[in-house]
């Protein structure tokens, strides 16, 4: 149930192009106001504390292999926060 409501969330918030951003940061564990962007324990559906490819896909994370540093398939917090980080210089240098 919670994984549809979440797919839902992000149809009406920003779609499958959604960017996902850090749970220790600017987005907290939910989404930003006016932004579709899903926090990590957000994105986290079963609590295990890493985002497996299939939560990413469904929280719309578009830069899983860039971010998978170790490439273990998985996203910890360490490698999550790269995409606030990228998220970030994109939105200084207008590239969003």
């Amino acid at each position: 149930m919670y994984r549809i409501a979440l797919a839902v969330g992000l149809v009406f918030s920003g779609g499958a192009g959604a960017e996902v951003g850090d749970a220790g940061g600017a987005y907290g564990g939910g989404t930003a106001p006016g932004t579709g962007k899903v926090g990590f324990q957000e994105a986290d559906s079963n609590r295990d504390g890493v985002l497996s490819i299939d939560e990413a896909r469904t929280a719309g994370i578009e830069r899983f292999q860039e971010v998978d540093r170790n490439n273990n398939g998985q996203l910890d917090q360490s490698e999550f926060s790269a995409l606030e980080e990228i998220d970030a210089k994109e939105r200084s240098e207008g590239l969003e």
